[in-house]
């Protein structure tokens, strides 16, 4: 299994092998920034001819769409730049989006005096690069709409109209820059362009000195890694958009100030054809794709789409149908809506099964997948349902509105304080017996294979209006921890065990030097163990959630009263378990 540690890179000088790059298609590819790597315009055209201008898996319903103003570039002798106003010509065209918080200086190119011509000195030094390129690229037109205020207008319809024209040219746009340029910056941009599925290209926190850099395999995993950044992105739409440009076999990467290009740029029509701006609130899936939880359509009729489309269904549509399981998990309410928890695991199973990869976005299944084991029951808990078969690791298998839970994210805890979530649990290597090893994730049975550390639990103490606790114990030492049981006939005999899915470290410094506290978050779980003939089968059922607080204690021989945790899992001391 390709893990997420396969695919990161730090950022390195120079150009890459081109013979690498030119294999198989990855994920994405950086390149240097430098306009001299003699094979930097063959790679990039070579790029661009696996994505052409009739690619329909990202592309607009709009055709032959000309933008409204173009800036024209002449050949590479040109100095001076023409804007070209309602060019009615059939061309191909790069647009360019800025990323810097403050903004693109546009007072230039708005000069109604001098729009006639612009001079290339004029020019932010980002905005000359992509000039450079983008002859090089064999185009000559470079589309401004994007660069200009739009927050300015009065009119509210002219606004709206703006803002359709904007998301038709990076719809219908040959390839897209997306830059950072925070020096000698004026004016505005279209600040109106936010983080969802359609708007293009998506917003990408990246700076001068941690940039986010990622190659095909084989390379190693950086501080500025895809999870960190997924760590950081907060809501999960956004991260879901975020994971989703990241993971596009459209994208290329420069070194800093030129930070992203992107091929055949219709990230605007992915999910609304209608291509108008919408923002977090707008309904999230268009009629073309069935949502899994419409209580009129039912969860059946979404896994039928799917299975009709799964062969050409493209991996941003995999992605949303993914966030919206994981939106499910965190919002459904299985005693209200129990044909939509039905379809939301169905429909999950569906996709991965379905996968060809040998993973499904290059571990994006597994960072999820862990992370959406740590639901538990909030209030209303009841008793287990009668009517539904299905395993306990499934949050189908309970009656109850399911939540979340994270020390960062509760407002006592995350004052001045930093985080680190570290994903402890891991999903095994398994021995090659199928097609796909990952196809071993979910079996027949509803089995889930995990590895994780695991510790006994014991002195029960539960309560039916309050939060129950249950004690962690090791060889040296023994900690209460906070557990949620997942129903209130929760059969508790046999032996009981708590597996550490999740560890969170809070820091007291933004450096994330000064440890200050370590929670572990994971599953209580029942023991079962099947003696048949010689063999001894161990299996183990879930009954709730926990999370513990690591003991804390200053160390007096510190000058400093440095903090001491006292550690309590080990990772490296993991096991696999099988969970029913």
């Amino acid at each position: 299994m390709v893990s997420m540690r396969n695919m990161m890179s730090s950022s390195h000088s120079g150009s890459l092998t081109i013979t690498a790059l030119f294999d198989s298609p990855p994920i994405c590819r950086h390149i240097s920034a430098s306009l001299d790597v003699p094979c930097l315009t063959r790679l990039v055209r070579s790029w661009l001819l696996n994505f052409p201008s009739t690619d329909t898996r990202h592309c607009s319903t709009v055709e032959n769409y000309s933008p409204p103003r173009l800036l024209y570039l002449g050949d590479e002798l040109s100095s001076v730049f023409h804007i070209i106003e309602n060019a009615q010509i059939q061309c191909k065209y790069v647009a360019i989006s800025n990323q810097s918080e403050s903004h693109f200086q546009t007072k230039t190119l708005m000069d109604h005096e001098r729009s006639r011509g612009i001079g290339i000195e004029e020019l932010t030094p980002a905005l000359q690069k992509i000039v450079m390129l983008t002859r090089k690229l064999g185009i000559s037109y470079i589309f401004l709409e994007a660069l200009y205020n739009v927050d300015n207008l009065e009119d509210p319809q002219q606004t709206r109209v703006r803002l359709i024209s904007i998301n038709q040219a990076f719809a219908n746009a040959h390839c897209t820059f997306a830059f950072n340029d925070s020096s000698g910056t004026q004016g505005n941009s279209n600040i109106l362009r936010g983080r969802t599925a359609q708007d293009f290209p998506c917003h990408f926190n990246i700076t001068k000195r941690r940039s986010l850099v990622i190659q095909g395999p084989r390379a190693e995993l950086t501080e500025s890694s895809l999870h960190q950044m997924l760590d950081d992105a907060g809501d999960r739409y956004d991260m879901w958009t975020f994971v989703a440009r990241v993971l596009s076999s459209r994208i290329l990467y420069f070194e800093y100030p030129v930070l992203v290009f992107e091929t055949n740029g219709c990230i605007a029509s992915e999910i609304n054809p209608s291509l108008q701006p919408v923002n977090h609130k707008m309904q999230r899936v268009s009629p073309s794709h069935p949502s899994i939880v419409d209580e009129v359509k039912r969860p059946r009729q979404a896994f039928e789409a799917l299975s009709k489309h799964s062969q050409s269904c493209s991996d941003l549509q995999q992605h949303l149908y993914w966030i919206l399981l994981v939106g499910s998990l965190t919002s459904i309410d299985p005693k209200n809506s129990p044909m939509s928890a039905l379809g939301s695991l169905a429909l999950a199973q569906h996709i991965f099964e379905r996968t060809n990869t040998g993973t499904y976005r290059h571990g994006l299944w597994d960072r999820y997948l862990v992370f959406d084991l740590l639901w538990y029951i909030g209030i209303g808990r009841t008793r287990r349902p009668l009517s539904m078969e299905a395993p306990t690791w499934s949050w189908q298998s309970v009656n109850g509105k399911v939540a979340q839970h994270f020390m960062s994210q509760s407002q006592n805890h995350a004052r001045q304080k930093y985080f680190n979530l570290q994903k402890i649990a891991q999903i095994p290597e398994q021995d090659i017996t199928t097609h796909d090893p990952e196809f071993s994730w979910i079996e027949a049975s509803h089995q889930l294979n995990i590895r994780c550390p695991i510790l006994r639990g014991v002195d029960l103490v539960q309560n039916s209006s309050s939060t129950s606790f249950i004690t962690i114990r090791t060889a040296q030492i023994s900690v209460v921890a906070e557990f949620l049981p997942d129903t209130l006939d929760i059969e508790m005999f046999g032996d009981i065990f708590c597996a550490e899915i999740v560890r969170e470290l809070s820091f007291d410094d933004q450096s994330k030097t000064r440890l200050q506290a370590v929670w572990s978050h994971g599953l209580v779980l029942r023991r079962l163990i099947e003696t048949g003939g010689a063999s001894v089968k161990v299996t183990y059922k879930r009954v709730g959630r926990f999370w513990m607080e690591w003991p804390v204690h200053k160390n007096k021989y510190w000058l400093t009263g440095r903090t001491v945790v006292t550690p309590i899992f080990n990772k490296n001391k993991s096991q696999l378990l099988r969970i029913y």
